[in-house]
């Protein structure tokens, strides 16, 4: 199996800053920016969403430290590129399964047909990031 696809060591506490606390902040700043742009609601750019979001980053935290003993830093001994391929792939291939379990649900049209479109795009973004994080690791590691 390639190096890229191997299990990844268990996560080494150090001094640096937690990177949930991180993306909690960025995700701030995001929703306080397209507040402040004007930016056209959506229904997964409402307020409420961004709170959930928010929420379930901070729950994600919680369950890592649990789990692994230690926030996620930077500089853990992990190799946060090949972290994120491993959960780009299971992203792709869960997107897929929700794509065919669509596919053979009851269809009710304006509902389901704004799902499956959605659906479709996230898969197609995730195969995309996929593939660039693929080419990413090739670059550096040179495999």
């Amino acid at each position: 199996m390639a190096d890229h696809l191997e299990p990844q060591p268990p996560p080494v506490a150090n001094d640096k800053p937690a990177v949930w606390d991180l993306v909690v902040q960025d995700l701030e700043r995001d929703e306080a920016r397209g507040g402040a742009r004007g930016i056209p609601l959506t229904p997964w750019s409402m307020p409420a969403i961004w709170r959930l979001v928010q929420k379930d980053a901070r729950a994600r935290d919680t369950q890592g430290r649990a789990r692994y003993g230690v926030p996620l830093q930077p500089h853990n001994g992990r190799d946060a590129l090949v972290d994120a391929y491993q959960e780009a792939l299971d992203l792709a291939v869960y997107l897929r399964q929700a794509l065919e379990e669509r596919r053979a649900a009851t269809f009710v049209p304006d509902r389901e047909l704004y799902v499956v479109e959605h659906l479709v795009l996230l898969y197609d973004h995730a195969r995309a990031t996929v593939r660039h994080l693929r080419w990413l690791l090739l670059a550096r590691d040179g495999k």
